[in-house]
């Protein structure tokens, strides 16, 4: 049976969740579904356990193992490899609602759009509570072309999350695109450079993915973000290159200010995590600057933003405390 959707596992010493998250895609239609677990050079059990899926449903899961080199390497390994009609990425943490598979397999049989969205939920990994984020803007299942969205661009970007969309394979893999490698926040040039390509998009008023925060190992944690904002930087530069290079229908270029507006928004949240928030207030003005020599807009779109949290990294408050802040009253 052709194969309707490839799912992209990238898994790093993974033995805590990966059970859940591959026993998530057992469902009376999973030989529509091909599974590919990217084993990226973990220390742990995690080929053991990826390994008993295979054995079991060789139809249905594979397990290709490589050296070490970051989410980023593991989505260029798999989107390669990828045979079903649609691909998407589920990190090995998280995981799909198996219920809802069959309803999204047959969304996926009756749509040719290049990019498709469902819902989600953030589930916490201490207390189990859920938070739903459904996408809004638009009609549900109406076919969308690019040239419409202008007027509701500032919804679209919302759209454009790692546990939203999928992307038609033999679209994705015909651009010219990898994601960074050995590095965090890659996830942002997934869901970014490939709208600039895109012609047609389908929003789905359904939840399909559970996304576990509070492990102090992702990438949005603060000791991790403390460790490694200059990877942000890195993909800023990334994203202010394409939109530069490779940008050039007039709704690309907002969506791409929109996006480099948003992930400006996070990196200035560093300030809160530096132990020399003075130092660190410096570093961030500087590399604001940098951006808006060349992307004026965003910065201007981000400058109200960035005022106020200037102003609250003066206050002696914890970067959880002022994250809470960003996320329930600055960012919505």
């Amino acid at each position: 049976m052709n194969k309707l959707l490839s799912v992209i596992v990238p898994s790093y010493n993974a033995t805590k969740y990966l059970d859940k998250c591959l026993t998530s895609f057992i469902c009376p239609r999973m030989d529509e579904i091909d599974v590919i677990i990217i084993n990226d050079g973990s220390t742990d059990d995690t080929p053991a356990i990826a390994q008993k899926y295979v054995d079991r449903y060789p139809g249905t899961f594979r397990l290709v193992s490589k050296e070490n080199g970051g989410h980023g390497s593991g989505i260029n390994t798999g989107t390669k490899l990828a045979i079903g009609k649609y691909l998407k990425v589920v990190d090995a943490d998280d995981w799909v609602i198996t219920e809802n598979l069959p309803e999204y397999l047959d969304k996926l049989a009756s749509t040719d759009a290049d990019a498709i969205f469902t819902n989600f939920n953030m589930v916490d990994m201490s207390s189990g509570a859920k938070t739903p984020y459904i996408n809004v803007g638009a009609e549900y299942d109406k076919l969308l072309y690019k040239k419409d969205l202008m007027p509701i661009l500032d919804k679209v970007v919302d759209w454009f999350t790692i546990h939203r969309v999928s992307y038609k394979t033999s679209f994705y893999n015909s651009l010219d695109i990898a994601m960074s490698e050995k590095i965090f926040y890659e996830d942002t040039e997934f869901v970014t450079l490939p709208f600039t390509s895109v012609e047609t998009l389908q929003i789905y008023d359904m939840f399909l993915y559970e996304y576990m925060v509070g492990n102090v190992s992702q990438s949005v944690s603060g000791e991790s973000f403390r460790k490694r904002y200059s990877h942000c930087e890195i993909i800023l530069d990334k994203l202010v290159d394409h939109y530069l290079n490779k940008t050039s229908d007039d709704v690309s270029k907002k969506y791409m200010i929109l996006r480099i507006a948003k992930m400006l928004g996070y990196y200035e949240t560093i300030i809160y995590v530096a132990k020399d928030r003075s130092a660190m207030r410096k570093r961030v003005g500087e590399f604001v600057q940098k951006v808006g020599k060349s992307v004026p807009e965003a910065v201007e779109v981000n400058r109200k933003q960035y005022r106020k949290y200037k102003i609250l990294s003066y206050t002696g408050l914890s970067y959880e405390s002022l994250s809470s802040v960003y996320h329930k009253i600055l960012r919505r």
